[in-house]
């Protein structure tokens, strides 16, 4: 048994340990950076972090060997009449509730850095699946993430409007300013400007009265002014729930141009036959890269001067044919064009055969004559049999200085490319996401 001195005696030890790391954290919290409120003290500075750890192990290790002499035990038991018997806890999987319940991971990817010109931000729209339990992508709602290109943290999240649910988002070339798509129902869109402070908060979400839509709108792009949006839909079209208007007719090409100030629209049409999509604008607000999907004879990647007249048979031009890709019933080809800010280049995501392999590139073309100038980044293809499309990658954006290319691969992953010198960096993200817009 344990004497009264030798429980005294280590009593005073362990009071006297934690005295001492209570002072050292009180002291590394007031030198903590203190970036916003719910930031302050968060985090020990380095030079602390070792004591810590150092003092936290002594004083665990007093309290466990102390506490067996106190109650009398060196095997982990308790005397009997000291306290309830030892059960151990029931374990769960991190990232699930108490209740049992599945709920999404933390969004917390990388430490938060200091305030920087809103162009180091990045927006992003799509569903974080649970690690665990029975929930898939379809059951959560997608979120809109700001994040932090410098290390890929998650700034803020964006909630979206009451009763609505965010589609996708676009960036401007407007540093700060994205353009992101909610939805009711299927026939109950509308658009919303959303700017983006320092610290990589949204200060504002405003909707946008010319940019409603009698159906959820994907494919869009807002030129660097804020002013003018591209959209693939039919100008005839009251954008207002009228169930008889056409948005995206096949018959021939056609996208409208609306001035969002003004509300007047402009509708673009060329003889022959697709559907546009994936449209980006340069940094003029002049030239309309856009895409047309595989099954239409316009299929591949074009280029429009919307300054030129509205008929696409004289203004507009295909660089770049869709080349399919085939594996099984699955294909893919060329896709996803983002023009520079000068309008001279396009960067593409190109699926292609690299002797037996197959792999995902990201291309820069001439945007005048489509002819392929570079191979920026290459991933080989490596999804299980039954996804559903035949690419790694989902998503690129350029930055408002057209120096930096972000994109976003089937996994979930993050990745970032120098334009200059194709260099590649991987940011934290989390796997599995699905991933529905992008925007920078």
């Amino acid at each position: 048994m344990t004497s009264p001195r030798d429980g005294n005696r280590l009593a005073e030890r362990i009071r006297d340990a934690l005295n001492s790391a209570a002072d050292l954290v009180e002291e590394a919290a007031a030198v903590a950076p203190a970036d916003s409120p719910g930031e302050r003290g968060r985090s020990l500075t380095p030079r602390h972090a070792p004591v810590v750890v150092a003092l936290a192990t002594v004083v665990a290790v007093i309290a466990v060997f102390g506490g067996m002499r106190l109650f009398g035990s060196t095997d982990g038991t308790r005397v009997s009449g000291t306290g309830p018997t030892n059960t151990a806890a029931p374990t769960r999987p991190p990232g699930q509730a108490p209740t049992g319940l599945p709920t999404q991971p933390s969004y917390t990817l990388a430490p938060r850095l200091p305030a920087a010109d809103p162009s180091v931000y990045f927006a992003v729209t799509g569903v974080v699946p649970t690690q665990y339990g029975p929930a898939t992508t379809t059951d959560l709602p997608p979120t809109l993430t700001i994040r932090d290109s410098r290390n890929g943290a998650v700034r803020s999240t964006v909630p979206a409007p009451d009763g609505m649910t965010w589609l996708t988002v676009q960036g401007t070339g407007a540093p700060g300013l994205f353009i992101a798509s909610a939805y009711r129902t299927a026939a109950d869109g509308q658009l919303f400007r959303i700017q983006v402070n320092r610290d990589g908060a949204a200060t504002s979400v405003t909707p946008i009265e010319a940019a409603k839509f009698d159906n959820a709108i994907q494919y869009y792009a807002v030129d660097p002014t804020g002013r003018r949006l591209a959209v693939d839909a039919d100008a005839n079209s009251d954008f207002n729930g009228d169930p008889n208007a056409v948005a995206h007719s096949i018959d021939h090409l056609h996208f409208t141009v609306i001035d969002l100030v003004s509300g007047q629209r402009t509708q673009y049409t060329g003889a022959e036959g697709g559907q546009t999509t994936n449209f980006s604008w340069d940094a003029s607000g002049r030239y309309l890269a856009f895409s047309v999907g595989s099954s239409h004879t316009a299929s591949g990647l074009w280029l429009a001067d919307t300054s030129a007249g509205t008929d696409l048979t004289k203004s507009a031009h295909r660089i770049a044919p869709y080349i399919q890709v085939q594996a099984g019933d699955r294909s893919a080809g060329i896709d996803v064009p983002v023009l520079s800010p000068d309008g001279r280049r396009i960067y593409a995501i190109s699926p292609t055969t690299v002797g037996q392999k197959q792999v995902t590139q990201l291309v820069e073309l001439d945007a005048q004559t489509g002819r392929q100038l570079r191979v920026l980044f290459e991933m080989p293809f490596t999804l299980p049999a039954n996804h559903p499309v035949h690419r790694m990658f989902s998503w690129v954006a350029r930055n408002p200085a057209g120096d930096s290319l972000a994109i976003f691969d089937e996994n979930g992953g993050c990745h970032l490319v120098s334009v200059a010198t194709g260099k590649q960096t991987t940011l934290p993200s989390t796997p599995g996401s699905s991933i529905t817009g992008l925007g920078w």
